[in-house]
């Protein structure tokens, strides 16, 4: 993991905490879907439904340039996430007016709370330099993934 996506990774469990949350282990279970996200520059597809996956939340986002912070990308899906009205450039792609169903979907990700007793979060994560629309810009992908218990 790079040290990019271990600050991503550290500012989302430093969220949950503050939000007295759960916090999710890193795994690489799985990069192959992560990947494809950010070569995509879109949101990573969800990991096969089955065997222990209780819910999961795919995530994506950019920031300009190659050398900024992953954090920043974090912290707008947390706190940048809603509709800004139609004078401001909304940063969510998916929160197209104020009832949009797509608004504050990366902040319930990150927020999200186990869907049954005992489920454990696991947290895929990966950034990269990518240029989306001619731009570089920093790349995060990711799957917050719950895990039945047992």
């Amino acid at each position: 993991m790079s040290a990019q996506s271990t600050a991503a990774l550290q500012r989302v469990n430093a969220i949950r905490t503050s939000f007295h949350l759960q916090l999710g282990t890193a795994t690489g279970a799985y990069d192959k879907e992560v990947l494809k996200g950010i070569k995509s520059n879109g949101d990573p597809p969800f990991a096969p439904l089955g065997g222990n996956i209780d819910a999961e939340y795919s995530l994506w986002g950019i920031v300009p340039g190659w050398t900024s912070s992953s954090v920043q990308v974090v912290n707008d899906w947390v706190y940048h996430d809603g509709w800004l009205g139609s004078t401001q450039k909304t940063l969510n792609g998916d929160c197209t007016s104020a009832t949009a169903p797509g608004c504050n979907g990366h902040r319930r990700a990150v927020l999200s709370s186990p869907p049954t007793r005992g489920a454990k979060l696991r947290i895929d994560i990966e950034t990269r330099q990518v240029r989306f629309e001619g731009t570089k810009y920093l790349a995060v992908a990711a799957l917050l993934v719950w895990t039945k218990p047992g």
